[in-house]
């Protein structure tokens, strides 16, 4: 039986860690933090590491495409952490790029827990729109699901330009999956952003978005995570219905519900009771067990896409995915890059036998209905 192949596009990053950062200027001092780390990371990194973590099998196929920095001091220990995970690296930036630098990412973590993100370089999708050539396109389409990693939309020529390479994937393998997240921003520019992010919604078959992306994309700012299992799922399956009625490609919607758990709304149901999948207690805001919530996301998307693939496998003649499976293994892998410092840090500490355990563990929402 031949092995699956998934394509992850998107950037690698260094990120430093900055932990019990002070979360008042005014409790700032020349020793600002308790300790100051440094983690591979990047939100194609992050997601193709957990794509690999469970699609380790004979003939199973995990590539990244990125853009490398010339700074050899820091992009190379990060090309050795794909290495050493199985992932095949694709640098698409022509040779007249080169003086491109690794993004760095400065995590400050304050004593809460929450994070605040500041960007030496624009990490974006660690390439632009005119590295993806036909070449690079025809290597990313010969496999069975591409995935777009923490896309940050852009409005203007960029964004036709997208859609364009988006439609030639598509063009080149018809049965191709082509899914994606994206980085919601608090300052977007409205309809015009929600616009950029038609460019691939146009073109996705599966969209994985946590609840608040969700919320910006629909224009919804009604607070759903403050409301109870019930009433959140109901208002998440509207905003969905608003998508699936513009976008005729999307039949899949993946929603990340942080201590909720996640929900799964596929076209076919979005009228009637849709996957929703339990958290774990360790997803709490402020809880013991809550160590770094940085790459959690990411950690859901990988591990969601590789449980679908591997719940087709192991399906009827349909060759149908499992989203109920799928979804079980996103919570846990995000539940398991939270209790580590660095977004990746469970893919090396966390044993797959563990890691089944917990999948193994959580069984649907008893409460789907659109009720309270």
């Amino acid at each position: 039986m031949s092995g699956h192949s998934v394509a992850v596009i998107g950037s690698i990053a260094l990120d430093i860690v900055f932990t019990n950062y002070p979360l008042h200027q005014e409790e700032r001092s020349s020793n600002q933090c308790d300790s100051i780390d440094l983690f591979p990371g990047g939100s194609g990194l992050n997601v193709a590491s957990a794509v690999k973590y469970f699609l380790n099998g004979v003939g199973d196929t995990v590539s990244l495409f990125t853009q490398v920095g010339a700074d050899k001091d820091i992009s190379s220990p990060l090309l050795e952490v794909c290495r050493n995970r199985g992932i095949k690296v694709h640098d698409v930036a022509p040779n007249d790029c080169r003086l491109f630098k690794t993004p760095r990412v400065a995590v400050l973590l304050n004593n809460r827990k929450e994070r605040t993100f500041v960007a030496a370089r624009d990490e974006g999708l660690g390439l632009e729109t005119e590295h993806l050539t036909e070449d690079v396109l025809k290597s990313i389409a010969t496999h069975d699901i591409v995935v777009f990693a923490g896309i940050t939309p852009r409005s203007g020529l960029a964004v036709a330009e997208m859609h364009a390479k988006l439609r030639t994937i598509r063009r080149l393998n018809p049965k191709c999956i082509i899914a994606g997240d994206v980085i919601a921003c608090p300052d977007s520019n409205g309809p015009l952003w929600r616009g950029a992010i038609g460019s691939h919604l146009t073109n996705y078959n599966w969209f994985l978005p946590s609840v608040d992306e969700l919320a910006q994309i629909t224009d919804d700012q009604s607070d759903i995570m403050g409301l109870t299992v019930g009433q959140s799922i109901s208002g998440c399956k509207a905003r969905v219905a608003f998508l699936m009625d513009q976008y005729p490609f999307l039949s899949v919607v993946g929603i990340k519900l942080d201590s909720q758990g996640s929900l799964v709304c596929r076209r076919s149901d979005v009228g009637d009771a849709s996957v929703a999948v339990a958290g774990y207690s360790a997803l709490t805001r402020h809880g013991a067990n809550l160590v770094d919530k940085n790459g959690a996301g990411d950690a859901w998307v990988g591990a969601f896409i590789a449980g679908a693939a591997l719940s087709t496998s192991m399906a009827e003649e349909d060759g149908v995915p499992s989203f109920d499976q799928a979804a079980k293994y996103g919570n846990a892998a995000a539940s398991r890059c939270i209790k580590y410092l660095g977004s990746t840090t469970w893919c090396d500490k966390d044993s797959m036998k563990t890691l089944m355990e917990s999948i193994n563990s959580v069984t649907p929402f008893p409460e789907v209905s659109d009720g309270p």
